[in-house]
């Protein structure tokens, strides 16, 4: 999945959990969740994976930590 597909797909799962629906479809593929804690998971950790490919490609390594300067 790409950044632009994730944050697609967020959008939908957002608008899932928004409007109480457990199903889904993107593109050509259809989901349908057991629950609405599994589609908040799911929610969840496409966030995480959204966040994380945005500290990479800020360069942050270690979330927290500052880089030391050298002098």
């Amino acid at each position: 999945m790409t950044y632009a597909e994730a944050l697609t797909y967020r959008a939908s799962l957002e608008a899932a959990v928004a409007n109480g629906h457990l199903s889904l479809t993107r593109g050509a593929n259809s989901v349908t969740f057991a629950s609405s804690a599994e589609l908040r998971a799911a929610l969840n950790q496409v966030i995480r994976d959204i966040i994380d490919y945005e500290r990479k490609a800020a360069g942050q390594t270690n979330p927290g930590v500052r880089t030391p300067t050298w002098t």
